[in-house]
């Protein structure tokens, strides 16, 4: 999937685009243009439905959609999950 076309299931879902944004992130991780593979597109499509549906969104990719993408994605979101938990840990302390 393109940027173009990810643009036109942006508009169909009507979802906020700070939503929209980082869906795309998730998906994508540190890779934010260019196209998707197939992988990656089933989990976009998954996150843009169930918002759709009130489902709140992740912070961090869900282990289970994880395995459905690219390596490179895949390590990128454990560096993201590594610092939303150091971030987590400082407000504790």
């Amino acid at each position: 999937m393109t940027e173009s076309e990810a643009r036109d299931i942006f508009i169909q879902s009507k979802l906020a685009v700070s939503e929209f944004a980082q869906i795309w992130t998730l998906c994508l991780g540190h890779k934010q243009a260019g196209s998707i593979d197939f992988g990656s597109f089933c989990v976009f499509m998954h996150l843009v439905n169930a918002r759709r549906r009130g489902i709140a969104l992740p912070s961090t990719m869900p282990v289970q959609l994880k395995e459905l993408l690219p390596v490179d994605v895949r390590e990128y979101s454990k560096v993201v999950a590594q610092n939303v938990k150091n971030r987590s840990m400082e407000r504790v302390l």
